[in-house]
């Protein structure tokens, strides 16, 4: 199966990094990665229950994923939370 598109809900990430669920966002990188290396593109949105989603980001290499997920990992620094490996 050749996915093309993965739409990611931002509040999802967070909730899992929030509750120490890093497993589950090292799971998401690693399928993205995955998804770019295939000519496939990774949609970051905000979604809302009575109105249309918001994209937040789009990445289409894996440098672009790579750069995001160090982004979230300087965040978890922040947080003094424990990064996404």
């Amino acid at each position: 199966m050749h996915i093309t598109e993965l739409r990611i809900c931002f509040e999802e990430i967070s909730d899992a990094l929030a509750l120490g669920e890093n497993s589950i966002v090292e799971n998401i990188f690693k399928t993205a990665k995955e998804i770019v290396k295939q000519g496939g593109s990774i949609i970051i949105e905000q979604r809302y229950e009575n109105a249309q989603s918001d994209i937040l980001a789009k990445y289409s290499t894996e440098i672009e994923v790579d750069n995001w997920k160090n982004k979230l990992n300087d965040i978890q620094v922040l947080l003094k939370r424990h990064k996404i490996d």
